[in-house]
């Protein structure tokens, strides 16, 4: 019995998080097989003690011997993801997008966008094409008022009916800076959303707001040609899809 197999096997036994583990890797193969434990972790936003409980649940040691003998059933089965075309990746990848945006959230983000004064997003490198995109799109509906928030020059005051919206895939050591003005106690905050493929960004906890996607990184082992930014535009569709319907 190979590895999916097994995992087929203890489906229904399996607790909510252990499915979206079980789902992730039938989903992402050769990430879950060749990459290293933290990087799976930062990537997948599952936890090391989770993935290694998994591991044991089928009956390994730990996560390191999983790997071993998913390594040597993924080359039998032929399951390599780099066999894969652009196309087939970025699908599946549109797919796990669609299933991981929670429809209430999204409702939440809508409301909140229609109640605000002005909406500002922000987004740098590769996060600054869905930040664009998201700006050009409200300022073709009225009477939204999207201001795309330049690099280098934050804005210091903020409304409190004021929303915004921040694109990062990782890091965002490039908002470190933005964040302080955030943190600030004495200025009047705005009801913030941070959009990212990173569960734990080490930023998050200056947002009101988390809406956390599938990174693509996770799904072929290394940079695609649009990264992330494949998932943020996605995301941009669903929200203005939402707009249209208020």
């Amino acid at each position: 019995m190979n590895i999916l197999e097994l995992m087929d096997s203890k489906a229904s036994s399996f607790s909510k998080n252990e499915r979206k583990i079980y789902e992730a890797i039938k989903k992402f193969p050769d990430a879950f097989a060749n990459e290293s434990l933290s990087t799976i972790s930062f990537n997948s936003g599952f936890t090391k003690p989770a993935l290694t409980r998994f591991a044991q649940k089928l009956g390994f040691n730990g996560f390191t011997e999983f790997q071993y003998q998913f390594n040597l059933d993924k080359k039998s089965l032929s399951l390599s993801s780099e066999e894969d075309s652009l196309a087939k990746i970025y699908a599946n990848v549109l797919l796990r997008t669609e299933e991981m945006i929670d429809d209430e959230q999204l409702e939440l983000i809508k409301q909140k966008m229609m109640d605000a004064r002005a909406i500002y997003i922000k987004g740098t490198n590769l996060s600054r094409l869905p930040a664009e995109e998201l700006q050009i799109a409200l300022s073709l509906k009225p009477p939204y008022l999207p201001i795309l928030i330049p690099e280098d020059i934050p804005p210091t005051t903020f409304n409190q009916k004021d929303v915004l919206i921040l694109f990062s895939s990782r890091t965002g050591s490039s908002h470190q800076d933005f964040c302080r003005i955030l943190r600030n106690k004495e200025l009047v905050h705005p009801y913030s959303i941070l959009v990212t493929t990173n569960a734990k960004h080490p930023l998050r906890h200056n947002f009101t707001q988390v809406v956390v996607l599938p990174s693509v990184n996770l799904a072929i082992g290394k940079k695609a040609a649009l990264s992330d930014t494949f998932s943020f535009l996605y995301f941009n569709e669903c929200l203005m899809e939402k707009l249209e319907k208020s």
